[in-house]
């Protein structure tokens, strides 16, 4: 009886590995992360607005 048990414990243990290749090959296994180091992302961004040849009022014409 104990050689039994430890012929189906190695079975099962035979067959667990077979299905954990047989899932990694299905699933790819683990997706190998990669990191782009984005430029800048700590700096500010400011969007410049034109005005273009338009005049403005004399209360900003003082502060030029």
């Amino acid at each position: 009886m104990g050689g039994f048990k430890k012929a189906i414990k190695l079975v099962f243990i035979v067959l667990l590995i077979i299905l954990a290749s047989v899932g990694i090959c299905f699933g790819g296994g683990l997706a190998i992360p990669f990191s782009e180091k984005r430029e800048d992302t700590n700096e500010a961004r400011i969007e410049l607005v034109d005005y273009g040849e338009k005049k403005t009022s004399n209360a900003d014409e003082q502060y030029k």
